[in-house]
C-alpha cells in the first residue's frame, strides 16, 4: 500500500497518535497533508517539516491525493472522509495504516484505556539507552527525545495501541502489555452517542486471544479490571505490579514529588534497585511493566535502571512544577478512574490544599460518569469546573452532583488564570485536567504566579524568584 512519493491526507491530523503517524510517513518519502480544527505543539513541529496543515475541513483538500487516513475519533460524518469516498480514494484506518509502517518488524504493543503512553514511552527509552535504535509511535511527546514518534534503524517497533479502535486486533504484536483497563467504556453511554458501551475486557480478551503472533502479554494485575481480564482469557500471560502477587512486583516503594525509589522482583528474585525521577505511585506500576518487557527481549539490568533513572516522562501526562509556591499539575486525562488514579498520587507527592481544574468536554455525562467524577474529585478542597458551556445540556446535573458531597465547587467561564491566580495560596497544588490545548491554560497560571511572587516584597519562607518561569521552592 505505502510507497516513496504518493499523497497521503490525514483529517484530525492533530488527533492523539496521528502526529506522530504523520512524522514516520515524512520521514519514508511520503507526501502527507492534514487537517484539523485546533493547533499544538506537535502540528507546530510537523508544519516545520513541511507538511502542509490547514486549519479546519474542506473537501477540495482530498482532490488530489491516493490515500485518506482515518482516525477511530474521526465521525462518519466528516465531509473529507464523504469526499474521497464519493470519488474513490482509498481511506483506511490508522490501526491498517500502523500494521504497514510495521511491517517487517518485530513489535511490542501498549493497550489500555490509560497508562498506554507511559509505558510506551519508557520501553521506547529503555531500548534507546540499550542502542537498540527502536522505531516507536506514541500519543504525546518523549521528552526525553523531545518527539512523540520515530522511525528508527532497529529491529523493534514500539506502538502505543489506540483503545477506542480496532488496533488491538487489526495489529497482531509479537509482544503485548495491558496497563490499566477500565470494566466499561463510559464514554459511549451518553446521551446522543451513538455507540454502544463497549467492555473493555472483553475487547481485550478477543485481541489477545485473536493474536497469532503474540509470543507473551504482560498485564497490570493491580487493576480490577485487569484481573477479571486474566480470569476469561484461555491463555495465561505475565502479570506485574506493586500490591498482588505478580511474577514481576515492586516493593519498598518510596516516593515523593522528586523521586520514587523501589526494589523490583521476579518471582522470588530480586532484580534490582531502581529509581524514577516521575514522581506519582502508578508510575512504579508502569516501570514495573516495561522492566518485564525489556528483560524479555534481552535488555540487562544495568541498562534498564539507568534508562529509568534518566526517563523523564511524557508531555502533559502527570507533570509537576511549581510557580509562586504552588505546585501546578498537568494530566491529560478525562476519565474518572484516571483522575483518582491522579488525585491520589498527588495527595502522595506534594503536601497543601488540593485545587482542581476540570474541563468536562471529553467524555459523555451520564448518570454513571457523574457519579465515577464524584468519587474522584471528592478529595479536593475545591474543584474549578473550567468553561462548563462546553459540555452541553448535562453541565447543570454535573454541578448537582459535586454539591451533593462536601467540596467546594466554582465554574469559570472565562479569565480562568484571574480566578485561580486569586484563588491560590502558597503551598496549595492545583490539578488541570484536560487535552493539551486546555493544558497551555496550565503554564500560564504557571507564569503568572511566578511573576507575582517576584514582584511580591519578601517574606520569611518565601525566597524571591531569579525569573518569571524559574523552578524550585519560590
Amino acid at each position: 500500500m505505502l510507497r516513496e512519493g504518493m499523497r497521503m491526507h490525514i483529517p484530525g491530523i492533530g488527533t492523539s497518535g496521528m502526529p506522530g503517524i504523520a512524522r514516520i510517513l515524512h520521514h519514508r518519502g511520503i507526501e502527507v497533508s492534514g487537517s484539523d480544527d485546533w493547533s499544538s505543539a506537535a502540528m507546530a513541529d510537523l508544519a516545520g517539516m513541511g507538511i502542509e496543515l490547514s486549519s479546519g475541513f474542506d473537501i477540495d483538500r482530498v482532490r488530489d491525493v491516493d490515500l485518506v487516513v482515518r482516525h477511530a475519533a474521526m465521525g462518519d460524518d466528516n465531509i473529507e472522509l464523504i469526499a474521497a469516498r464519493r470519488n474513490g480514494i482509498d481511506v483506511v484506518s490508522r490501526a491498517r495504516l500502523l500494521g504497514e509502517l510495521a511491517e517487517g518488524r518485530r513489535t511490542i504493543g501498549v493497550a489500555g484505556t490509560h497508562g498506554r503512553g507511559t509505558v510506551t514511552s519508557m520501553i521506547a527509552w529503555i531500548l534507546e539507552c540499550a542502542d537498540m535504535a527502536p522505531s516507536f509511535v506514541a500519543s504525546a511527546r518523549l521528552n526525553n527525545l523531545g518527539v512523540e514518534a520515530r522511525d528508527g534503524d532497529g529491529e523493534w517497533f514500539v506502538i502505543e495501541l489506540d483503545e477506542p479502535s480496532d488496533t488491538t486486533h487489526v495489529l497482531e504484536c509479537d509482544y503485548m502489555v495491558c496497563s490499566f483497563l477500565e470494566l466499561s467504556d463510559l464514554r459511549g453511554a451518553g446521551a446522543g452517542d451513538a455507540r454502544e458501551p463497549r467492555d473493555w475486557v472483553e475487547v481485550m480478551t478477543a485481541a489477545l486471544e485473536a493474536n497469532r503472533r503474540l509470543k507473551e502479554a504482560f498485564v497490570n494485575l493491580d487493576c480490577r479490571a485487569n484481573r477479571e481480564l486474566v480470569r476469561r482469557l484461555a491463555m495465561r500471560p505475565t502479570g506485574y505490579g506493586v500490591e498482588h502477587p505478580v511474577e514481576y512486583r515492586a516493593t519498598g516503594v518510596d516516593g515523593d514529588e522528586k523521586a520514587n525509589c523501589f526494589a523490583a522482583f521476579h518471582r522470588d528474585r530480586q532484580i534490582g534497585e531502581f529509581g524514577l525521577v516521575v514522581p506519582g505511585p502508578h508510575n512504579v506500576i508502569n516501570a514495573m511493566g516495561a522492566i518485564a518487557v525489556a528483560r524479555r527481549i534481552g535488555v540487562s539490568t544495568p541498562v534498564i535502571i539507568k534508562a529509568l533513572q534518566s526517563y523523564e516522562g511524557l508531555q502533559n501526562r502527570y507533570i509537576a512544577a511549581r510557580g509562586g509556591g504552588v505546585t501546578i499539575i498537568k494530566n491529560f486525562v478525562d476519565h474518572p478512574s484516571s483522575i483518582e488514579q491522579a488525585l491520589e498520587s498527588a495527595g502522595v507527592d506534594f503536601e497543601g490544599r488540593m485545587i482542581a481544574v476540570y474541563a468536562p468536554y471529553r467524555v459523555s455525562l451520564n448518570e454513571t460518569v457523574r457519579r465515577e467524577l464524584s468519587d474522584a474529585f471528592s478529595v479536593c478542597d475545591c474543584v474549578v469546573v473550567a468553561d462548563p458551556s462546553q459540555a452541553g445540556g448535562d453541565i447543570d446535573d454535573l454541578l448537582q452532583t459535586f454539591h451533593s458531597r462536601e467540596v467546594q465547587v466554582c465554574t469559570v467561564e472565562h479569565s480562568l488564570s484571574d480566578e485561580l491566580s486569586a484563588m491560590a495560596q502558597r503551598g496549595d497544588k492545583i490539578l488541570f485536567f484536560g487535552d493539551d490545548e486546555f493544558l497551555h491554560r496550565a503554564d500560564e497560571l504557571q507564569a503568572r504566579l511566578a511573576i507575582r511572587a517576584g514582584r511580591a516584597p519578601a517574606e520569611t519562607g518565601q525566597p524571591r524568584l531569579d525569573g518569571p518561569l524559574a523552578e524550585g521552592d519560590g
